[in-house]
C-alpha cells in the first residue's frame, strides 16, 4: 500500500491505494537468509519467452477487415447524435434565480444570484457602485467546479 497522490483543498492526502509496482525483494531476502535461489512464481513460469511473443503474428483475411469498417453514411449517422449531445453540454441552462444579499467583510450588497448548469453569477443591484479588487461593483461569475462550500 502507498499514500494516494490525490489531495483535498487543504492539501491533505486521505487515502491509501494499492501499490501495483511493489517489489517484495524475494531474491535479496533469500540471499540474506541463506536459502539460495527463490523458485519462480507460477505466473513467471507460465509466461512465454520474449522471442516467441515477438514471432507471433495475427493474420486476418481482407474480407473480414472490410466488413468491420463503417461506411461514410454510417459514420454520419453516428456523428449527428454525438454533436447534438455536445451542444447540449456546452449550453448553460438557468437552474435558480433569486434576489439576495452578498455579505462581505465590509459591506452587505443587494443583488441577483443566478445558478446555471456550469456557473454561479451575482449581479450587483446596489445604487452606489463601489470599486473592488475585481473592478467596479460586486458582479462576479464563478465556475461550479471552483465552489467548495455554500452558506
Amino acid at each position: 500500500w502507498k499514500l494516494s497522490s490525490a489531495e483535498t483543498y487543504s492539501r491533505m492526502r486521505l487515502k491509501l491505494v494499492p501499490n501495483h509496482h511493489f517489489d517484495p525483494h524475494l531474491e535479496a531476502s533469500a540471499l540474506r537468509d541463506n536459502l539460495g535461489e527463490v523458485p519462480l512464481t507460477p505466473t513467471e513460469e507460465a509466461s512465454l519467452p520474449l522471442a516467441v511473443t515477438k514471432e507471433a503474428k495475427v493474420s486476418t483475411p481482407p474480407e473480414e477487415l472490410q466488413e468491420d469498417q463503417l461506411g461514410e453514411d454510417e459514420l454520419a449517422e453516428l456523428e449527428t447524435p454525438m454533436e447534438a449531445a455536445e451542444l447540449d453540454e456546452q449550453r448553460e441552462k438557468l437552474v435558480l434565480s433569486a434576489e439576495c444579499q452578498l455579505v462581505t467583510v465590509v459591506a452587505v450588497v443587494p443583488g441577483l444570484l443566478e445558478v446555471t448548469t456550469q456557473n454561479v453569477y451575482f449581479y450587483d443591484g446596489s445604487t452606489e457602485r463601489v470599486e473592488t479588487e475585481e473592478g467596479i461593483g460586486y458582479d462576479f461569475r464563478r465556475p461550479l467546479a471552483q465552489l467548495r462550500e455554500v452558506h
